[in-house]
């Protein structure tokens, strides 16, 4: 007794296969969007930690104290010149940027002052930002010397 060639998939099979992909991408699909936000938020706190370190430089090589400040509604952290008022650096923390996180938040140690980062190149006061989105969250600790750690 001879068999005939088959030269197709059957319907099941292709049921099957479909199924298996569908059963495959449901559970790979939020793992994966949770490591996007995870490197989105590696990516931004290594970032907004760079340009600490840069307006920490900036006041020692010019001689001249910046204000450094981060605003939680407009997701972003800037350098003033203290003396004229004058925007040195701004890093926004949105979708425009290639940095965007849900959240930002500015934490000072003494919230009612600003933190000055003098001519020698040491802040008033230390501070710390803290970058989430979904369940991944970085925060970025900086030191009165400009030391600045990721946790």
């Amino acid at each position: 007794m001879s068999y005939p060639v088959r030269r197709a998939f059957t319907m099941i099979e292709l049921l099957i296969v479909v199924m298996m992909l569908g059963i495959l991408s449901a559970v790979a699909y939020p793992r994966l969007t949770d490591s996007i936000a995870g490197h989105a938020v590696q990516a931004a706190s290594t970032v907004a930690a760079a340009d600490v370190e840069a307006a920490f430089s900036m006041a020692a090589r010019t001689r001249r104290p910046l204000v450094y400040s981060c605003s939680a509604v407009l997701r972003s952290c800037r350098a003033t010149d203290q003396a004229t008022g004058i925007l040195r650096s701004e890093r926004l923390f949105d979708r425009t940027s290639g940095y965007e996180v849900a959240s930002l938040a500015w934490n000072p140690v003494n919230t009612g002052q600003p933190v000055v980062i003098g001519a020698a190149g040491i802040a008033t006061q230390g501070f710390s930002i803290t970058l989430s989105h979904g369940r991944s969250t970085k925060r970025v600790v900086v030191l009165r010397s400009g030391l600045t750690l990721i946790n």
